[in-house]
């Protein structure tokens, strides 16, 4: 009788001896056949093991690695992802249009991003995931006098944005929760300043690169057959003054950082 120690289980070897021995046999041709049975050693299960199978079976629902550890096998996927974003250009002139007796308002704006995504489960509670996307609009409106006339003006640049994202499952009842941190980086495709509807072209006052922080919350709603449906929230806040100066305004009297909050949704496909 031996232990089986990683299981906490026994097994009995029992070892059966045959003696070599001629069988002759005859078949429908009338045939004969030379047999021989060699010694033979063979494992069964003891009647301890049979009765501790379905107990592990239901204490131990995870695999157990070598050293004892549970682990849970990788999973990766890809999907679309969209977001409806609360966008700002963070610099002195939005900030000043919040006080009450400021001739400039500052008005809230809306920006839609587009792309795709792909990520992969490293352990039960630890993930990363990646998003490209090819529509990522950031803007600002504000009204205020311009050349004696109080006018709408309103600034739009578009980037093409990659994200690199960690997530952390911090709940997990009846759904499981995330938390999201990482970093963004955009590169500029055009930008655009519309004063009274009339649009002008002004991607030489700003940056091609930007890149700053993430963080959000994000709820995966299995639909089965493989599907996730992931609705979520995220704030984008960028680290570098994007401002790079005209002629009317050095880059250090303007500084502007972009930021966002984004609704997000994301529909995806476990490919393992």
């Amino acid at each position: 009788m031996e232990l089986d120690k990683a299981r906490g289980v026994s097994l009995e070897i029992v070892t059966v001896n045959y003696t070599e021995e001629k069988v002759q046999t005859e078949d429908i041709f009338n045939q004969t056949y030379l047999v021989i049975k060699p010694i033979q050693t063979s494992v069964f299960p003891s009647r301890i093991l049979m009765e501790e199978i379905p107990k592990i079976a239901v204490n131990n629902p995870n695999p157990i690695s070598p050293k004892g550890e549970s682990f849970k096998v990788n999973s990766l996927y890809a999907g679309l992802t969209g977001q409806l974003a609360n966008t700002w250009m963070l610099s002195n002139k939005t900030f000043q249009a919040f006080k009450s007796d400021e001739l400039t308002a500052t008005n809230a704006t809306f920006g839609k991003n587009l792309g795709v995504t792909v990520g992969a489960d490293i352990t039960q509670k630890i993930g990363v995931k990646s998003e490209f996307m090819w529509i990522s609009q950031n803007k600002q409106d504000y009204n205020e006098y311009i050349n004696g006339k109080y006018v709408s003006n309103s600034l739009e640049i578009n980037y093409y944005t990659l994200t690199l994202q960690a997530k952390y499952l911090f709940r997990e009842k009846l759904r499981s929760h995330y938390i999201l941190f990482g970093s963004y980086f955009g590169i500029m495709q055009s930008a655009t300043q519309s004063i009274s509807g009339v649009s002008s072209e002004i991607s030489s006052d700003y940056r091609n690169l930007d890149y700053g922080l993430i963080l959000g919350y994000e709820l995966p709603i299995h639909l089965g057959s493989g599907l996730k449906f992931s609705p979520g929230v995220s704030m984008k806040y960028g680290l570098v003054n994007i401002f790079m100066g005209n002629e009317t305004i050095p880059h250090y009297l303007n500084r502007t950082q972009n930021a966002s909050f984004n609704f997000s949704f994301t529909l995806s496909y476990n490919l393992f």
